[in-house]
């Protein structure tokens, strides 16, 4: 291969298969841990986790598990 060329690398799509916990606080701070496969902490410098439409960084990624924060919720709950 040619050096001065650059090269471009495929990726499967990343598969979820839970979250724990399932469950946090409406206020956030909810470190979870999120189980799957294919998850790739190459493709960009921080990968990221969307919760109820907020970005979140995730850390320590592997290609099986992450792990993140959850932001304050943004749905009105009513008593």
């Amino acid at each position: 291969p040619n050096s001065g060329q650059s090269q471009f690398r495929y990726y499967v799509d990343p598969t979820l298969i839970r979250i724990e916990p399932s469950f946090g606080r409406v206020t956030g701070g909810t470190a979870v841990q999120i189980f799957g496969s294919g998850f790739v902490s190459e493709l960009l410098s921080t990968t990221v986790v969307i919760f109820d439409g907020a970005l979140r960084p995730a850390t320590d990624v592997a290609s099986t598990i992450m792990f993140a924060t959850t932001p304050a919720s943004t749905i009105q709950l009513t008593r």
